[in-house]
Parts: structure tokens; C-alpha cells; sequence
């Protein structure tokens, strides 16, 4: 029979570190890697859900009346307008030019409304402006903040009166 030798008595202290090294970067690589991917799937589903709001919000300006189709008032802060002038700026709404805010106390979209679901706050901001020859522009604009990194979503339709008889 062999005599074992402090060499043949398994791994040195110093081939353990190395080793338990070696996976702790392994394993490091992957929970980074985990959690950019729930970051990102977060991120989608929180998107997801304001293009949602965005559609809903559309389908809801379609269903109305012509006299409907207008704004109730002008929002304060409302980002993508001039309040002063009462014009949805092209610059900031991707248009060709500004187009004239429609507010009529018969209207019935409201500038500005805050939902909450599943914990994440949307400001959704709406503006009816004349887009001429008997056209509407409905836009909505849907914000949220996550993380501390504020992203929109923005969507548009336009609406003419004898779609809405």
C-alpha cells in the first residue's frame, strides 16, 4: 500500500480561493446579466402599458360628436403648447406648422389626467387642434417617470366631421 503525501491529500488552500474566485465572477456576470434583463423587461411593460393608455385614449376621441372633439380647456404646463398663443407647436408635436388649439366649453377631452396602474403614475396630456379643411388633430401625449428617467409616449389621430355623423 501507498503512503499519501501532502501533496496527494487534495487541493491546497491556495487552488480553493482561485477556484471559489473563478465562480464568483461567473456567478457575477450572470446577476448583472439578470438584472439588466428585469430592468429592461420593466422598462417594456411600463411602455407598454402608456401606448395602452394612448390607443384607449384615441378610440375614446374617435367615438365622440364633431362638437365633441374639442378640449375643455387649456392646461397649465401641458408640454407640446403655446398657452398664450393657444397653438399646438409644431416643433414640439412633429408637425409641419402649428395648428390652432380647438377649446369649446362643449368639448368633451379634458387636457390632462393622472392614472396609476400597478404602482407606476401616467400624466396623460390630450390637445384637439384644427388641422384644417374640416380636420381634427387628436394627440395624446402619455409621460411616466421610472427610476428617475422621464420617457413619453406620443400618438395622434385626425378626425374629420363627416367621420364623426
Amino acid at each position: 500500500m501507498r503512503k499519501l503525501t501532502s501533496h496527494d491529500s487534495g487541493f491546497s488552500i491556495i487552488e480553493a480561493l482561485v477556484a471559489a474566485s473563478i465562480l464568483l465572477v461567473i456567478f457575477a456576470g450572470f446577476g448583472t446579466t439578470l438584472g439588466g434583463a428585469f430592468n429592461g423587461a420593466q422598462d417594456n411593460d411600463v411602455a407598454q402599458e402608456a401606448t395602452a393608455l394612448a390607443v384607449e385614449q384615441i378610440e375614446y376621441a374617435r367615438s365622440l360628436t364633431w362638437d365633441g372633439v374639442a378640449m375643455t380647456a387649456l392646461a397649465s404646463g401641458a408640454p407640446a403648447m403655446d398657452q398664450t398663443e393657444g397653438v399646438l407647436l409644431a416643433s414640439e408635436a412633429d408637425l409641419e406648422a402649428d395648428e390652432l388649439l380647438v377649446v369649446d366649453d362643449d368639448g368633451w377631452i379634458s387636457p390632462k389626467e393622472i392614472e396609476t396602474i400597478d404602482g407606476q403614475s401616467f400624466t396623460i396630456w390630450r390637445y384637439v387642434s384644427d388641422a384644417g379643411g374640416g380636420i381634427r388633430r387628436f394627440l395624446v401625449i402619455v409621460e411616466w417617470n421610472l427610476d428617475g428617467v422621464v420617457s413619453y409616449h406620443r400618438n395622434s389621430t385626425l378626425i374629420s366631421e363627416a367621420s364623426t355623423r
